[in-house]
């Protein structure tokens, strides 16, 4: 089912009336998406792991993993609802 365009007022959760998921992909655009989703969470991984200790701070670990983190939800969410 797909989305209503509904924005709920008074809830708890801030609510966007734009809505960002395409319902235009072909399979090769999804996987082309899927691909490049992969890779940029895995290089944000990677560049965390390769981190020397003395190396490690606030903004090279746990905000770069947050926002790769928002990053693939949103994208992953928006390749879900093509299905």
């Amino acid at each position: 089912m797909g989305p209503t365009g509904e924005v709920v007022f008074g809830s708890p959760v801030p609510v966007r009336d734009e809505n960002r998921l395409r319902w235009d992909l072909s399979p090769e655009q999804i996987q082309q998406l899927s691909d490049k989703l992969m890779g940029n969470t895995k290089k944000v991984y990677d560049r965390v792991g390769d981190l020397d200790l003395d190396a490690v701070a606030l903004e090279n670990t746990l905000k770069a993993l947050a926002d790769v983190e928002v990053e693939y939800t949103g994208s992953d969410q928006n390749l879900q609802e093509t299905f």
